[in-house]
């Protein structure tokens, strides 16, 4: 069975849901699968998304998935792992995983196998032309005038500094300007708060 499936539901019943309020979940053994176009074969890109696990039942929580990219009809796998699920209000697992495209059209198959009642949570899932990393960590430095400096990679292409007031969010992209020198991006920001955590999004 595959559903959207609300974060506060009997589905999505712990983590942090990464993306507005729906996830996909896959009860058992299921598969979720969409054809995407506009690819070039013989491109890298990376699939990106967020993955939990449902609480549920007794004993081993531990579920399987396995995630196929290639031409309709024809898609291998490209990542599989066991994951349990991260519980309370932890963020999803997020996975980076890289393909080569061998076509314009790609079906993207996330299989779930499992021989018991398990449902596995999938959330935030895109696309993005090569290969991309997780993001680095941020460095914060207080300054003598009182503000705080956070730099990263200038080599993280595609991250966004964002900013929430807890842990658990709201997230929202943080309108410090971001600069760059000498290899490291910088942005400038003055405490307003007590606590405003920080962190690099793509």
């Amino acid at each position: 069975m595959k559903r959207g499936t609300s974060s506060c539901s009997p589905f999505a019943d712990n983590g942090l849901t990464p993306d507005q309020d729906q996830v996909l979940f896959l009860q058992g053994a299921a598969t979720a699968s969409q054809v995407v176009s506009g690819f070039t074969a013989g491109q890298i890109y990376s699939l990106l998304y967020s993955v939990n696990s449902r609480t549920c039942c007794v004993g081993d929580l531990v579920t399987h998935y396995v995630v196929q990219v290639g031409s309709p009809g024809a898609a291998l796998p490209v990542f599989e792992e066991d994951i349990t699920r991260v519980g309370g209000n932890h963020p999803y697992l997020r996975r980076y995983v890289t393909f080569t495209a061998d076509g314009p059209d790609q079906a993207v198959t996330f299989r779930h196998v499992t021989a018991a009642d398990r449902t596995l949570l999938l959330d935030n899932i895109r696309i993005i032309a090569g290969a991309v990393a997780p993001p680095p960590n941020l460095t914060i430095t207080r300054q003598t005038d009182g503000t705080a400096r956070i730099t990263w990679p200038a080599a993280a292409l595609g991250c966004v500094l964002q900013s929430a007031p807890t842990l658990s969010g709201p997230w929202a992209n943080d309108p410090a300007l971001v600069t760059t020198q000498s290899g490291v991006k910088a942005a400038s920001v003055q405490p307003v708060q007590a606590v405003r955590y920080y962190r690099l999004s793509l």
